[in-house]
This record gives C-alpha cells, sequence and structure tokens, in this order.
C-alpha cells in the first residue's frame, strides 16, 4: 500500500515554513519530491517519511 503523498503546502504546514521556502529547498536540491503532477504549474508531491526525516534532522 502506498503512503499518501503530502502537497507543498501540507509540507510546510509540517515544517513550520512558507510555501516558497519549500519551493525553493526542491529547487536547490535539498528536498525532492516524488512526484511532479504534469503540467506548467504541476504540484510537486512528497513522500510523508521523508519530510519526517528532514524534519528530525533540523
Amino acid at each position: 500500500m502506498q503512503p499518501t503523498l503530502l502537497t507543498t503546502a501540507e509540507v510546510a504546514g509540517r515544517l513550520r515554513v512558507s510555501i516558497p521556502t519549500v519551493n525553493r529547498w526542491v529547487r536547490d536540491g535539498r528536498l525532492t519530491p516524488v512526484q511532479k503532477l504534469p503540467g506548467i504549474r504541476g504540484a510537486n508531491l512528497f513522500d510523508p517519511s521523508d519530510i519526517d526525516t528532514l524534519k528530525e534532522s533540523a
């Protein structure tokens, strides 16, 4: 069973940072989405366990 993926806004809420900060971390390679939805402005989706690991290391 695949875990429920998190949106950029949900990640920002969990990490208590802004959405632009999450987007910057993706651009800088600090955070990698597991999926990007199609389209020019396709949403990034993240694995909750990756976010929990990042939160613990901060």
